[in-house]
């Protein structure tokens, strides 16, 4: 009988992956195959997202999987919550609205985005530092969706990152500040950089889609939000390390640094090949696919959403 991706794991060291989701709103980010072996630490201080979060996922079968109305901070207490009419563009820094329009002003959609990130109420939310939550617990992959307070999440996490505790990195990153006193990608990318972390890549949110008919959009560029993704480099990281980093970095799709640290940790190819039965990070069925490949933009879109 053929092993499956858990028993692989098993037989390699690895029983658990634990997992930070800081600013969960909506879903969480785990793999699907692996949710028997995972631990889901998810925090969201956003009352209403932390209640829907606990419903949605209330019957999944986690390994373990604690829910926390809680911001992660540099320090430690009670903090100031701006609660914005799209919940996706709430945080602990205030908007700046002036900032915000001399970059996108100009753009159709700026009056929805504007409204979209408009202060509908402020609220006192309990902070923690990383440090003190973890207390030295490996972390295998930690996701940072935090609307500009990203840096400081990372600077409560010192004691966790500089004894490597921290492997697999996906952070939210701006190169326009969007937020008052908001850190941008470049200040984030210097602080992993100097604690030995490499940069795989910088996904930006653009959308693509362009119409030959509307001469306007050529003019019209701006990507400066985005998910930087960067893994730990450490020459005496474990074996089941190893393979963690591997099956993190692979779901995020990236195959052949993934390659890299499954022969670091000596795997055999069969045992690769098993692993790689896992579906890519917001995968989309073969019909998907054919779909958005055959049909016009517009009308994909549509389809999309319905």
């Amino acid at each position: 009988m053929k092993e499956n991706i858990i028993d692989i794991l098993n037989k390699n060291g690895v029983t658990e992956l634990t997992i930070a989701d800081v600013g969960a709103k909506g879903s969480l980010d785990f793999i699907e195959e692996l949710s028997k072996i995972t631990t889901i630490h998810a925090f969201e201080p956003n009352p209403v997202e932390c209640n829907k979060l606990k419903i949605l996922y209330k019957d999944y079968p986690f390994k373990t999987f604690h829910i926390n109305e809680l911001g992660l901070a540099e320090n430690s207490g009670v903090a100031s919550f701006y609660l914005t009419n799209h919940n996706s563009m709430s945080s602990l820094l205030k908007p700046d609205i002036e900032n915000y329009e001399k970059h996108f002003g100009s753009y159709k959609e700026f009056s929805t985005w504007k409204g979209n990130i408009d202060t509908q109420e402020t609220i006192s939310i309990n902070i923690q530092k990383a440090d003190e939550y973890f207390n030295d617990k490996d972390v295998d992959y930690l996701k940072l969706d935090t609307q500009g307070s990203e840096l400081s999440i990372l600077v409560g996490a010192k004691k966790l990152i500089e004894n490597k505790k921290i492997h697999v990195i996906k952070v939210e990153v701006s190169t326009v500040p969007i937020y008052k006193d908001q850190t941008l990608f470049s200040d984030i990318d210097l602080f992993l950089r100097e604690n030995h972390y490499e940069l795989i890549d910088f996904v930006t949110y653009r959308n693509e889609n362009t119409s030959l008919l509307n001469r306007d959009q050529a003019h019209s560029h701006y990507a400066p939000c985005g998910d930087a993704i960067y893994v730990l480099i450490d020459n005496q990281a474990l074996r089941a390390c190893n393979i963690k980093k591997g099956i993190f970095l692979y779901w995020l799709g990236y195959t052949s640094i993934a390659n890299f640290f499954f022969g670091k940790a000596g795997l055999s190819v069969d045992d690769i090949n098993t692993i790689k039965l896992i579906k890519a990070f917001n995968y989309k069925s073969f019909y998907m696919r054919f779909l958005k490949n055959i049909t016009p933009p517009v009308l994909y879109r549509i389809m999309n959403r319905i």
